[in-house]
């Protein structure tokens, strides 16, 4: 090992601390997310590894590409707080809104919300949302409109 894959002590503590929150697994994705992303850009796999990918593969059995879904997930995540307090809760919920300036995404992700009601969207929710902010598809005003129809008694069809 040469000079420059040597770590100080803050930075073994600092790698220690990520690993510990990859190690408990996905209970937020957005830890998972940020400690990757900790570990990325300050290069603490550098001791034992030669890249970021042979890390991810070696000690986590996960591709790079994964690890990446999951720092971009985590950064959205915090980019929606500042407009709902409905945050994605995986990072599956959060990939629609890659088609998207990031300038754009708290405002379209508060869009999801509200079309699931003020709840957790689901993707296709999200997926809607950035259609209609893209343009591609156009929102129907009747979508969530209560209408009344008249049921049978006996049977429960609509009469």
């Amino acid at each position: 090992m040469n000079d420059r894959n040597k770590m100080n002590s803050l930075e073994r503590t600092t790698l220690r601390n990520c690993e510990r929150v990859l190690a408990r697994g996905v209970e937020t994705f957005r830890e998972v997310g940020e400690a990757l992303a900790q570990i990325r850009d300050e290069q603490l796999f550098r001791a034992t590894h030669d890249s970021f990918k042979a890390y991810c593969k070696d000690k986590w059995d996960f591709s790079d590409s994964r690890a990446r879904q999951l720092i971009g997930g985590a950064k959205k995540a915090k980019l929606v707080e500042s407009v709902t307090r409905v945050t994605p809760s995986d990072e599956k919920r959060t990939r629609p809104l890659n088609r998207l300036p990031e300038s754009e995404q708290p405002k379209v992700w508060l869009d999801a919300v509200e079309m699931a009601g003020g709840n957790q969207p689901t993707v296709e929710q999200v997926e809607q949302a950035v259609r209609y902010q893209l343009g591609e598809d156009e929102p129907d005003d009747d979508e969530y409109e209560t209408v009344e129809v008249d049921v049978c008694e006996v049977c429960g069809s609509e009469v």
